[in-house]
Protein backbone atom coordinates (compact mmCIF):
# COMPACT_ATOMS: atom_id res chain seq x y z
CA UNK A 1 0.00 0.00 0.00
CA UNK A 2 1.53 3.30 -1.05
CA UNK A 3 1.00 6.40 1.03
CA UNK A 4 2.72 9.17 -0.95
CA UNK A 5 1.31 11.62 1.58
CA UNK A 6 3.96 10.41 4.02
CA UNK A 7 6.75 12.01 2.07
CA UNK A 8 8.26 15.41 2.58
CA UNK A 9 9.31 16.64 -0.86
CA UNK A 10 12.00 19.28 -0.42
CA UNK A 11 13.58 21.02 -3.36
CA UNK A 12 17.30 21.76 -3.40
CA UNK A 13 19.14 24.53 -5.12
CA UNK A 14 21.39 23.77 -8.07
CA UNK A 15 23.33 25.56 -10.73
CA UNK A 16 20.63 24.65 -13.25
CA UNK A 17 16.94 25.52 -13.18
CA UNK A 18 14.77 22.60 -12.11
CA UNK A 19 12.41 21.06 -14.62
CA UNK A 20 8.74 21.94 -14.15
CA UNK A 21 6.65 19.33 -12.37
CA UNK A 22 5.37 16.95 -15.05
CA UNK A 23 1.82 15.74 -15.57
CA UNK A 24 0.42 12.73 -17.38
CA UNK A 25 0.63 9.02 -16.74
CA UNK A 26 3.28 7.42 -14.55
CA UNK A 27 5.14 6.14 -17.62
CA UNK A 28 5.13 9.63 -19.18
CA UNK A 29 6.46 11.12 -15.92
CA UNK A 30 9.25 8.51 -15.90
CA UNK A 31 10.32 9.57 -19.40
CA UNK A 32 10.06 13.28 -18.58
CA UNK A 33 12.02 13.04 -15.32
CA UNK A 34 14.68 10.84 -16.95
CA UNK A 35 15.19 13.45 -19.66
CA UNK A 36 15.47 16.17 -17.01
CA UNK A 37 18.16 14.22 -15.14
CA UNK A 38 20.14 13.65 -18.33
CA UNK A 39 20.17 17.41 -18.84
CA UNK A 40 20.77 18.23 -15.17
CA UNK A 41 21.97 15.34 -12.93
CA UNK A 42 21.66 17.61 -9.86
CA UNK A 43 17.89 18.13 -10.27
CA UNK A 44 16.62 16.57 -7.04
CA UNK A 45 13.03 17.48 -7.87
CA UNK A 46 13.20 15.41 -11.06
CA UNK A 47 14.91 12.61 -9.13
CA UNK A 48 12.03 12.48 -6.65
CA UNK A 49 9.44 12.59 -9.44
CA UNK A 50 11.23 9.71 -11.15
CA UNK A 51 11.28 7.70 -7.90
CA UNK A 52 7.53 8.05 -7.30
CA UNK A 53 6.62 7.45 -10.94
CA UNK A 54 8.79 4.32 -11.06
CA UNK A 55 7.05 3.00 -7.94
CA UNK A 56 3.66 3.62 -9.57
CA UNK A 57 4.70 1.65 -12.65
CA UNK A 58 6.03 -1.18 -10.46
CA UNK A 59 9.64 -0.67 -11.53
CA UNK A 60 11.15 -0.85 -8.05
CA UNK A 61 14.66 -1.49 -9.37
CA UNK A 62 14.55 1.87 -11.14
CA UNK A 63 13.13 3.52 -8.03
CA UNK A 64 15.89 2.10 -5.80
CA UNK A 65 18.61 3.02 -8.31
CA UNK A 66 17.25 6.57 -8.43
CA UNK A 67 17.24 6.84 -4.63
CA UNK A 68 20.79 5.47 -4.53
CA UNK A 69 21.84 8.26 -6.92
CA UNK A 70 20.26 10.73 -4.52
CA UNK A 71 22.27 9.29 -1.64
CA UNK A 72 25.45 9.61 -3.70
CA UNK A 73 24.62 13.25 -4.31
CA UNK A 74 23.65 13.81 -0.65
CA UNK A 75 25.39 11.25 1.58
CA UNK A 76 23.88 11.12 5.05
CA UNK A 77 20.78 13.07 4.00
CA UNK A 78 17.75 12.11 6.14
CA UNK A 79 15.15 12.50 3.39
CA UNK A 80 16.94 10.24 0.91
CA UNK A 81 17.73 7.62 3.56
CA UNK A 82 14.10 7.44 4.67
CA UNK A 83 12.87 7.46 1.08
CA UNK A 84 15.01 4.37 0.35
CA UNK A 85 13.41 2.53 3.28
CA UNK A 86 9.93 3.53 2.10
CA UNK A 87 10.60 2.23 -1.40
CA UNK A 88 11.73 -1.09 0.08
CA UNK A 89 8.52 -1.23 2.13
CA UNK A 90 6.37 -0.44 -0.91
CA UNK A 91 8.18 -3.21 -2.77
CA UNK A 92 7.21 -5.61 0.02
CA UNK A 93 10.81 -6.15 1.15
CA UNK A 94 9.89 -5.46 4.77
CA UNK A 95 12.82 -7.39 6.24
CA UNK A 96 15.30 -5.40 4.13
CA UNK A 97 13.52 -2.20 5.11
CA UNK A 98 13.73 -3.08 8.81
CA UNK A 99 17.43 -3.90 8.49
CA UNK A 100 18.05 -0.65 6.64
CA UNK A 101 16.33 1.25 9.43
CA UNK A 102 18.54 -0.31 12.10
CA UNK A 103 21.62 0.92 10.20
CA UNK A 104 20.48 4.55 10.14
CA UNK A 105 22.66 6.94 12.14
CA UNK A 106 21.09 8.05 15.42
CA UNK A 107 20.35 11.65 14.36
CA UNK A 108 18.18 10.33 11.51
CA UNK A 109 16.49 7.43 13.33
CA UNK A 110 15.35 9.79 16.10
CA UNK A 111 13.55 12.16 13.73
CA UNK A 112 9.76 12.30 13.97
CA UNK A 113 9.40 11.08 10.37
CA UNK A 114 11.78 8.18 11.07
CA UNK A 115 9.89 7.05 14.17
CA UNK A 116 6.66 7.12 12.21
CA UNK A 117 8.23 5.07 9.42
CA UNK A 118 9.56 2.56 11.97
CA UNK A 119 6.04 2.10 13.37
CA UNK A 120 4.55 1.73 9.89
CA UNK A 121 7.06 -1.02 9.06
CA UNK A 122 5.87 -3.06 12.03
CA UNK A 123 2.26 -2.33 11.04
CA UNK A 124 2.83 -3.61 7.49
CA UNK A 125 4.68 -6.70 8.75
CA UNK A 126 1.78 -7.62 11.05
CA UNK A 127 3.85 -7.29 14.23
CA UNK A 128 0.89 -5.96 16.17
CA UNK A 129 2.31 -5.52 19.67
CA UNK A 130 5.58 -4.07 18.39
CA UNK A 131 3.67 -1.63 16.16
CA UNK A 132 1.56 -0.43 19.11
CA UNK A 133 4.70 0.33 21.12
CA UNK A 134 6.24 2.22 18.21
CA UNK A 135 3.06 4.24 17.63
CA UNK A 136 3.05 5.08 21.35
CA UNK A 137 6.47 6.65 20.83
CA UNK A 138 5.32 8.51 17.71
CA UNK A 139 2.26 9.97 19.45
CA UNK A 140 4.28 10.92 22.51
CA UNK A 141 6.37 13.18 20.26
CA UNK A 142 3.54 14.28 17.96
CA UNK A 143 0.01 13.95 19.43
CA UNK A 144 -1.46 15.43 16.22
CA UNK A 145 -0.32 12.56 13.98
CA UNK A 146 -3.88 11.38 13.36
CA UNK A 147 -2.94 8.60 10.93
CA UNK A 148 -0.65 7.09 13.57
CA UNK A 149 -3.43 7.36 16.16
CA UNK A 150 -5.85 5.63 13.78
CA UNK A 151 -3.41 2.77 13.19
CA UNK A 152 -2.83 2.39 16.94
CA UNK A 153 -6.58 2.30 17.60
CA UNK A 154 -7.06 -0.43 14.98
CA UNK A 155 -4.17 -2.46 16.40
CA UNK A 156 -5.39 -2.15 19.99
CA UNK A 157 -8.81 -3.38 18.91
CA UNK A 158 -7.09 -6.35 17.24
CA UNK A 159 -5.33 -7.07 20.55
CA UNK A 160 -8.64 -6.86 22.42
CA UNK A 161 -7.71 -3.66 24.30
CA UNK A 162 -11.06 -1.97 23.75
CA UNK A 163 -10.44 0.74 26.38
CA UNK A 164 -7.35 2.16 24.65
CA UNK A 165 -8.90 1.65 21.22
CA UNK A 166 -12.08 3.58 22.09
CA UNK A 167 -10.06 6.43 23.61
CA UNK A 168 -8.22 6.92 20.31
CA UNK A 169 -11.36 6.58 18.19
CA UNK A 170 -13.20 9.11 20.39
CA UNK A 171 -10.40 11.63 19.93
CA UNK A 172 -10.30 11.08 16.17
CA UNK A 173 -14.09 11.40 16.03
CA UNK A 174 -13.60 15.11 16.80
CA UNK A 175 -11.16 15.61 13.90
CA UNK A 176 -12.85 16.70 10.63
CA UNK A 177 -10.62 14.56 8.40
CA UNK A 178 -11.28 11.41 10.47
CA UNK A 179 -14.76 12.14 11.80
CA UNK A 180 -16.74 9.83 9.51
CA UNK A 181 -14.72 6.64 9.86
CA UNK A 182 -13.66 7.19 13.48
CA UNK A 183 -17.22 7.81 14.69
CA UNK A 184 -18.35 4.72 12.79
CA UNK A 185 -15.54 2.70 14.41
CA UNK A 186 -16.85 3.63 17.86
CA UNK A 187 -20.01 1.65 17.17
CA UNK A 188 -19.07 -0.93 14.54
CA UNK A 189 -21.68 -3.33 13.22
CA UNK A 190 -21.68 -6.72 14.92
CA UNK A 191 -19.77 -9.67 13.57
CA UNK A 192 -21.12 -13.20 13.41
CA UNK A 193 -19.57 -16.56 14.17
CA UNK A 194 -21.12 -19.76 12.87
CA UNK A 195 -19.89 -23.07 14.26
CA UNK A 196 -20.81 -26.58 13.22
CA UNK A 197 -19.66 -29.62 15.23
CA UNK A 198 -20.61 -33.11 14.06
CA UNK A 199 -19.57 -35.93 16.42
CA UNK A 200 -19.43 -39.72 16.39
CA UNK A 201 -18.88 -42.09 19.31
CA UNK A 202 -18.54 -45.87 19.08
CA UNK A 203 -18.44 -48.52 21.80
CA UNK A 204 -19.02 -52.27 21.81
CA UNK A 205 -22.79 -52.00 22.20
CA UNK A 206 -23.75 -48.45 21.17
CA UNK A 207 -23.13 -45.89 18.47
CA UNK A 208 -23.68 -42.23 19.31
CA UNK A 209 -23.91 -39.52 16.69
CA UNK A 210 -24.96 -35.92 16.67
CA UNK A 211 -24.19 -32.36 15.69
CA UNK A 212 -24.24 -28.89 17.22
CA UNK A 213 -25.03 -25.82 15.11
CA UNK A 214 -24.47 -22.48 16.83
CA UNK A 215 -24.62 -18.84 15.73
CA UNK A 216 -22.96 -16.14 17.87
CA UNK A 217 -23.38 -12.39 17.44
CA UNK A 218 -20.21 -10.53 18.50
CA UNK A 219 -19.87 -6.90 19.61
CA UNK A 220 -16.86 -4.94 20.91
CA UNK A 221 -15.81 -5.39 24.54
CA UNK A 222 -16.17 -9.15 24.02
CA UNK A 223 -19.95 -9.03 24.23
CA UNK A 224 -21.69 -11.90 22.51
CA UNK A 225 -25.02 -13.68 22.36
CA UNK A 226 -25.49 -17.08 20.75
CA UNK A 227 -28.27 -19.47 19.86
CA UNK A 228 -27.86 -23.09 18.87
CA UNK A 229 -29.47 -26.43 18.32
CA UNK A 230 -27.96 -29.83 19.10
CA UNK A 231 -29.15 -33.17 17.75
CA UNK A 232 -28.16 -36.47 19.37
CA UNK A 233 -28.86 -40.06 18.41
CA UNK A 234 -27.96 -43.37 20.04
CA UNK A 235 -28.21 -46.69 18.23
CA UNK A 236 -28.31 -49.69 20.57
CA UNK A 237 -27.62 -53.26 19.55
CA UNK A 238 -30.98 -55.04 19.25
CA UNK A 239 -33.03 -52.03 20.36
CA UNK A 240 -34.71 -48.98 18.89
CA UNK A 241 -32.66 -45.84 18.40
CA UNK A 242 -32.99 -42.96 20.86
CA UNK A 243 -33.13 -39.38 19.59
CA UNK A 244 -32.74 -36.16 21.52
CA UNK A 245 -32.77 -32.46 20.65
CA UNK A 246 -31.53 -29.48 22.65
CA UNK A 247 -32.02 -25.77 22.11
CA UNK A 248 -29.52 -23.48 23.79
CA UNK A 249 -28.89 -19.77 24.40
CA UNK A 250 -25.54 -18.36 25.56
CA UNK A 251 -24.12 -14.96 26.39
CA UNK A 252 -20.83 -13.45 27.53
CA UNK A 253 -19.38 -10.04 28.30
CA UNK A 254 -16.07 -8.57 29.39
CA UNK A 255 -16.57 -6.76 32.70
CA UNK A 256 -13.05 -5.31 32.86
CA UNK A 257 -9.58 -5.88 31.45
CA UNK A 258 -9.25 -8.92 33.73
CA UNK A 259 -12.76 -10.26 34.38
CA UNK A 260 -15.30 -11.72 31.95
CA UNK A 261 -18.62 -13.39 32.70
CA UNK A 262 -20.83 -15.74 30.72
CA UNK A 263 -24.10 -17.60 31.12
CA UNK A 264 -26.19 -20.08 29.20
CA UNK A 265 -29.19 -22.36 29.20
CA UNK A 266 -30.41 -25.32 27.17
CA UNK A 267 -33.64 -27.27 27.14
CA UNK A 268 -34.78 -30.50 25.53
CA UNK A 269 -37.04 -33.52 26.00
CA UNK A 270 -34.39 -35.23 28.12
CA UNK A 271 -34.30 -38.72 26.64
CA UNK A 272 -31.33 -39.57 28.89
CA UNK A 273 -28.88 -38.73 26.10
CA UNK A 274 -28.76 -35.17 27.37
CA UNK A 275 -30.22 -33.20 30.28
CA UNK A 276 -33.71 -31.85 29.80
CA UNK A 277 -32.53 -28.60 31.40
CA UNK A 278 -29.10 -27.02 31.78
CA UNK A 279 -28.22 -23.70 33.39
CA UNK A 280 -24.68 -22.45 33.81
CA UNK A 281 -22.65 -19.39 34.77
CA UNK A 282 -19.00 -18.90 33.77
CA UNK A 283 -16.36 -16.53 35.07
CA UNK A 284 -12.78 -16.03 33.90
CA UNK A 285 -10.19 -13.90 35.68
CA UNK A 286 -6.82 -12.98 34.15
CA UNK A 287 -4.62 -13.28 37.22
CA UNK A 288 -1.42 -12.45 35.32
CA UNK A 289 -0.34 -12.04 31.72
CA UNK A 290 0.04 -15.82 31.43
CA UNK A 291 -2.41 -17.24 33.99
CA UNK A 292 -6.23 -17.36 33.81
CA UNK A 293 -8.51 -18.66 36.56
CA UNK A 294 -11.99 -19.87 35.70
CA UNK A 295 -15.09 -21.26 37.38
CA UNK A 296 -18.27 -22.73 35.94
CA UNK A 297 -21.32 -23.47 38.08
CA UNK A 298 -23.53 -25.87 36.13
CA UNK A 299 -26.97 -27.23 36.97
CA UNK A 300 -28.21 -30.25 35.00
CA UNK A 301 -31.62 -31.88 35.24
CA UNK A 302 -32.39 -35.25 33.68
CA UNK A 303 -35.74 -37.05 33.74
CA UNK A 304 -35.43 -38.48 37.24
CA UNK A 305 -32.25 -36.98 38.64
CA UNK A 306 -30.15 -33.88 38.62
CA UNK A 307 -26.73 -32.59 39.54
CA UNK A 308 -24.90 -29.42 40.42
CA UNK A 309 -21.45 -29.37 38.85
CA UNK A 310 -18.58 -27.08 39.83
CA UNK A 311 -15.75 -26.75 37.33
CA UNK A 312 -12.73 -24.76 38.58
CA UNK A 313 -10.13 -24.24 35.85
CA UNK A 314 -6.52 -23.11 35.62
CA UNK A 315 -5.03 -22.04 32.28
CA UNK A 316 -1.33 -21.21 31.91
CA UNK A 317 -0.08 -19.89 28.56
CA UNK A 318 3.70 -19.38 28.47
CA UNK A 319 4.56 -18.50 24.89
CA UNK A 320 3.49 -21.12 22.35
CA UNK A 321 2.26 -23.57 25.01
CA UNK A 322 -1.14 -23.65 26.76
CA UNK A 323 -1.81 -25.86 29.79
CA UNK A 324 -5.46 -26.25 30.77
CA UNK A 325 -6.45 -28.08 33.97
CA UNK A 326 -10.12 -28.61 34.89
CA UNK A 327 -11.67 -30.32 37.89
CA UNK A 328 -15.30 -31.51 37.49
CA UNK A 329 -17.04 -31.90 40.85
CA UNK A 330 -20.63 -33.16 40.53
CA UNK A 331 -23.05 -33.17 43.45
CA UNK A 332 -25.82 -35.63 42.49
CA UNK A 333 -29.44 -35.15 43.56
CA UNK A 334 -29.10 -38.12 45.92
CA UNK A 335 -26.20 -36.48 47.72
CA UNK A 336 -23.41 -38.49 46.09
CA UNK A 337 -20.35 -36.56 45.00
CA UNK A 338 -18.25 -37.64 42.02
CA UNK A 339 -15.17 -36.04 40.57
CA UNK A 340 -13.02 -36.17 37.45
CA UNK A 341 -9.95 -34.24 36.36
CA UNK A 342 -8.83 -33.37 32.84
CA UNK A 343 -5.49 -31.91 31.75
CA UNK A 344 -4.96 -30.71 28.18
CA UNK A 345 -1.78 -29.31 26.65
CA UNK A 346 -1.87 -27.29 23.43
CA UNK A 347 1.14 -26.29 21.32
CA UNK A 348 1.07 -23.71 18.56
CA UNK A 349 3.09 -24.72 15.50
CA UNK A 350 2.89 -21.33 13.83
CA UNK A 351 0.10 -19.06 12.62
CA UNK A 352 -1.83 -21.91 10.97
CA UNK A 353 -1.44 -25.09 13.04
CA UNK A 354 -1.82 -26.21 16.64
CA UNK A 355 -1.86 -29.64 18.28
CA UNK A 356 -3.45 -30.79 21.53
CA UNK A 357 -3.09 -33.78 23.84
CA UNK A 358 -4.65 -34.55 27.19
CA UNK A 359 -5.66 -37.13 29.76
CA UNK A 360 -8.39 -37.43 32.37
CA UNK A 361 -9.43 -39.72 35.19
CA UNK A 362 -12.28 -39.82 37.68
CA UNK A 363 -15.73 -41.07 38.57
CA UNK A 364 -19.25 -40.30 37.45
CA UNK A 365 -18.81 -37.00 35.64
CA UNK A 366 -16.97 -37.23 32.33
CA UNK A 367 -14.68 -34.65 30.75
CA UNK A 368 -17.69 -32.56 29.64
CA UNK A 369 -18.94 -32.40 33.20
CA UNK A 370 -22.24 -34.16 32.51
CA UNK A 371 -23.22 -36.84 35.06
CA UNK A 372 -23.32 -40.29 33.55
CA UNK A 373 -25.73 -43.13 34.09
CA UNK A 374 -22.90 -45.17 35.62
CA UNK A 375 -20.90 -44.32 38.70
CA UNK A 376 -17.84 -46.38 37.84
CA UNK A 377 -14.31 -45.23 37.26
CA UNK A 378 -13.21 -43.95 33.89
CA UNK A 379 -9.96 -43.06 32.19
CA UNK A 380 -9.64 -41.08 28.98
CA UNK A 381 -7.06 -39.86 26.50
CA UNK A 382 -7.66 -37.09 24.01
CA UNK A 383 -5.78 -35.55 21.10
CA UNK A 384 -6.61 -32.84 18.61
CA UNK A 385 -5.45 -30.81 15.65
CA UNK A 386 -6.36 -27.18 14.93
CA UNK A 387 -6.03 -25.45 11.57
CA UNK A 388 -6.48 -21.72 10.85
CA UNK A 389 -7.52 -21.77 7.21
CA UNK A 390 -7.93 -17.98 7.04
CA UNK A 391 -8.26 -15.14 9.55
CA UNK A 392 -12.00 -15.91 9.78
CA UNK A 393 -12.15 -19.67 9.20
CA UNK A 394 -10.93 -22.41 11.54
CA UNK A 395 -11.10 -26.16 11.51
CA UNK A 396 -10.48 -28.60 14.36
CA UNK A 397 -10.57 -32.35 14.89
CA UNK A 398 -10.60 -33.97 18.35
CA UNK A 399 -10.30 -37.64 19.26
CA UNK A 400 -11.26 -39.12 22.65
CA UNK A 401 -10.57 -42.61 23.95
CA UNK A 402 -12.47 -43.50 27.12
CA UNK A 403 -12.29 -46.68 29.21
CA UNK A 404 -15.20 -47.42 31.55
CA UNK A 405 -15.05 -49.67 34.59
CA UNK A 406 -18.60 -50.01 35.90
CA UNK A 407 -21.00 -52.86 36.45
CA UNK A 408 -22.84 -53.53 33.20
CA UNK A 409 -21.11 -50.70 31.37
CA UNK A 410 -17.45 -51.62 31.18
CA UNK A 411 -15.60 -51.30 27.91
CA UNK A 412 -13.80 -48.92 25.61
CA UNK A 413 -15.26 -45.99 23.74
CA UNK A 414 -13.86 -44.00 20.82
CA UNK A 415 -15.11 -40.58 19.78
CA UNK A 416 -14.39 -38.09 17.01
CA UNK A 417 -15.56 -34.47 16.89
CA UNK A 418 -15.08 -32.12 13.95
CA UNK A 419 -15.34 -28.37 14.59
CA UNK A 420 -15.86 -25.87 11.77
CA UNK A 421 -15.91 -22.15 12.70
CA UNK A 422 -16.69 -19.36 10.25
CA UNK A 423 -16.68 -15.63 11.12
CA UNK A 424 -18.24 -12.99 8.91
Amino acid sequence: MIFVGWLMVLGTSSAFAACPLPTGTAAERVDFATACLVENPADDQARRVLTFAAVETGDFDLALDTVSDGLVMHPGDADWNLLRIRVLAWQGALLRAERAFTHLPAPISELREARRLHADLAFYAGHVEEAVLRYDLVLWGDPLDHEARWNRAVLNRTLGDEVESRADFERLCREPSFKTRACAALNPPPRYRLSFSPALGVSESTTDSGALLNLDTLWPQERQVGVGVELRRRDLAGAAAINDTLLQVTGAMSMSERLSLGAGASIGPGAELAPRLQLWVDSTYAATEYVDLGLRVWYLRFQVRGALVFVPALTVSPGLWTFDLRDFIAVQSGGDVTQSVLLRVRRSLGPMFSVMAGAGIGQGADYSGAPRSTDGDHFLLTAGLGLNLTAHRRLGLDYVFRRENAAGASGDRHGLTLVWIEEF
